[in-house]
């Protein structure tokens, strides 16, 4: 869904309505009141031209590993390197495939991510980040049955 402006400057200003009387009862002045509100506005008109002006909701310069903003670089690290620690012929069987492809199934497998949230980080559409996850669950479980 895109943005709805509309919405989003009657959630801000229902907000600010608040904000005014929370200001008043704690004894902030009128002029301290409007430098709040006049920041707010600005902050509030940057997102929105974000937002009006942006389709992709995260990108490999932003941030290569999850936009999400909860993986650090120790985690970082791991997503790229989980496959090492794998028994060898389970990781050459994995590492054949595409680096997307096992994000996704790291992703979805070792941090919890559910298949919309990969599907927005990674920037596919969820039936593909599902049938990702099917085909790398797939070998594994055929790697354990033989091992």
């Amino acid at each position: 869904m895109g943005y709805n402006h509309a919405k989003a400057q009657r959630e801000f200003y229902e907000e600010w309505r608040k904000k005014l009387r929370l200001y008043k009862v704690a004894g902030m002045s009128m002029k301290q009141i409007l430098a709040i509100y006049k920041y707010d506005k600005v902050v509030f008109r940057s997102d929105r031209r974000f937002y009006e002006h942006c389709e992709q909701l995260y990108s490999e310069e932003n941030n290569p590993i999850l936009a999400k903003g909860t993986v650090d670089d120790f985690d970082s690290y791991h997503m790229n390197n989980w496959t090492k620690a794998l028994p060898d012929k389970l990781r050459t069987q994995l590492e054949m495939l595409p680096e997307e492809r096992l994000k996704a199934f790291y992703l979805s497998r070792v941090c919890g991510y559910t298949q919309t949230e990969i599907s927005s980080i990674l920037l596919k559409d969820q039936s593909t980040i599902c049938r990702w996850i099917v085909q790398i669950t797939e070998i594994v479980d055929d790697f354990r049955k033989n091992a």
